[in-house]
């Protein structure tokens, strides 16, 4: 017998760790998952699961703001994305340093027409495209 090799020892039952990871991920994308499971799947430090959090319609707004400061343009752009995002958190991400998050404002049919025409004037041309493209969609 080779004892030179570690031994892993992992609990009964319990899931290694890319399983556990892989159900986070799939508990926080899922539309049944309560806004109390979600915020506590929030805490956790990983951007990949918190990107599937803030796009979880079922996120309750005090997380989506939270998440709406994550480091992470992702997470944000997730944030951006999610029609549960309320329109205060929708004006802050509207002046994100990160173009991808104000593209993902520019596309988000529930954004309000004046956060479209701000956009529509942006430094950026893609997300200028953007917002005109989506105010022209919600006005025909």
């Amino acid at each position: 017998m080779d004892l030179s090799l570690p031994i892993k020892r992992t609990l009964p039952g319990a899931l290694p760790w890319n399983k556990f990871t892989a159900a986070k991920n799939r508990l926080a994308s899922n539309a049944l998952t309560n806004s109390d499971m979600l915020t506590r799947l929030s805490q956790k430090d990983n951007a990949q699961l918190q990107s599937r959090i803030a796009e979880n319609p079922n996120t309750d707004e005090e997380t989506l703001e939270v998440l709406s400061h994550h480091q992470s343009s992702e997470v944000r752009s997730a944030v951006a994305q999610n029609n549960a995002t309320t329109q205060s958190i929708v004006d802050s991400l509207a002046d994100d340093a990160d173009p991808d998050v104000r593209y993902a404002i520019a596309e988000n049919a529930n954004t309000s027409s004046a956060i479209l025409q701000r956009l529509s004037e942006d430094e950026n041309p893609y997300v200028q495209e953007r917002a005109k493209r989506t105010q022209y969609r919600l006005d025909h």
